[in-house]
């Protein structure tokens, strides 16, 4: 189901679930017209749903708004309601850390952010990249620590610089490393002496 219908959809349910909570809602025998009870035009994008005033109450004059005619067939009858707002951005911006560190890394609905993955893979130190981004997808648990540890000691990255790059990587290559995964603030721990 498209976002735009689904959100019609949810839109419609509130406004129904209002309806019936506060006992207001049509009289019997009056009907919405099918156009303003689907509140989209044809394009499938939603727009101001005409919903019935609350028994008894009259509809407020506004400018450029005709008046209905209780009553009379074909009149309008209630008040616009506006579209539901747009959905805020999953991804809220990049933060760069005084440490290097850049986050969020993921977006709310769990998905990478774009962003902070450019950042990291843009990331150099010395003419050196973060090695745990360039690794395969088959790379092995082994091959992950050497890869942290390179960019421990070469690229000088701190353990949460790291610890972010390794997470980008782990769920890009789909990585589940027992012995990496916990580590974080302690990446260091993982490099011998």
């Amino acid at each position: 189901m498209p976002a735009a219908r689904w959100r019609l959809c949810l839109l419609a349910t509130f406004v129904t679930l209002a309806m019936a909570t506060t006992g207001c809602g049509l009289r019997s025998g009056q009907s919405v017209p099918a156009a303003q009870q689907a509140g989209t035009r044809g394009s499938g994008t939603p727009t101001a749903v005409l919903m019935p005033p609350p028994s008894g109450q009259a509809v407020a004059s506004q400018p450029g708004v005709s008046q209905a005619v209780p009553g009379r067939p074909g009149s309008l009858v209630g008040v616009l309601v506006p579209p539901p707002a747009a959905v805020s951005p999953l991804c809220p911006p990049v933060t760069m850390y005084r440490d290097g560190n850049a986050g969020p890394v993921f977006c709310s609905n769990g998905a990478i952010d774009a962003s902070t993955l450019r950042y990291f893979t843009a990331y150099r130190h010395q003419g050196h990249g973060l090695r745990i981004l360039t690794l395969a997808k088959k790379a092995t648990q082994a091959q992950a620590i050497s890869a942290i540890c390179s960019d421990l000691s070469v690229v000088h990255a701190t353990s949460a610089l790291e610890y972010s790059a390794y997470l980008l990587a782990a769920v890009r290559a789909d990585w589940d490393f027992p012995g990496i995964s916990k580590m974080h603030g302690a990446m260091s721990s993982l490099c011998k002496k």
